[in-house]
């Protein structure tokens, strides 16, 4: 009678793993799936900043671009300002900051720290007085320059040149 408790002691152990094991695989399912969304609503994003950006910049060069059409109402005299204005917020620019950060990485031609990329930045380009944190703004600059397979991400904070052997799966962390 022990014989009979303990074989159906295990075949009921056998089941709840068979279900245990089945659950895992939809929750690998569910997160591989989970992980691809969270990359596509990555690039999605990085896609719509860069097309905001690049908005800003033709809004920006289209109210410097003179109105050619000739103009047939009768002129005034300009009135002369009582004051002068002095615009105290800077007008944003679009700096590619993604293919800057790439050409940075690509032509150091090693690993760098993602810290490190901020000063590097610096000293060959300038940091944008717009740019409220230059070391957040470069750090999705070096994700989108990995993203887009500019260079090489080797660990979470590690970047290195477009070919550089040891890197991490474009797919996820």
């Amino acid at each position: 009678m022990a014989d009979n408790t303990l074989r159906a002691a295990l075949d009921s152990a056998r089941a709840q793993l068979e279900g245990a094991e089945a659950e895992v695989a939809r929750l690998k399912t569910d997160l591989r799936e989970a992980v691809e969304r969270k990359t596509h609503l990555e690039r999605v994003i990085s896609a719509l900043e860069d097309f905001l950006d690049d908005a800003a910049v033709l809004t920006d060069y289209e109210s410097e671009v003179p109105d050619e059409t000739p103009d047939e109402s009768p002129r005034e005299m300009p009135r002369q300002p009582t004051f002068e204005f002095e615009q105290s917020t800077p007008v944003r620019k679009k700096w590619p900051s993604t293919a800057m950060v790439g050409e940075l990485v690509n032509d150091l031609g090693r690993a760098v720290h993602r810290d490190e990329v901020v000063g590097l930045f610096n000293d060959r380009y300038g940091i944008p007085p717009t740019w409220e944190n230059p070391r957040n703004t470069l750090g999705n600059a070096l994700l989108r320059a990995w993203e887009r397979g500019l260079i090489e991400r080797l660990d979470p904070d590690y970047f290195a040149p477009r070919g550089h052997e040891v890197a991490m799966s474009r797919g996820g962390q």
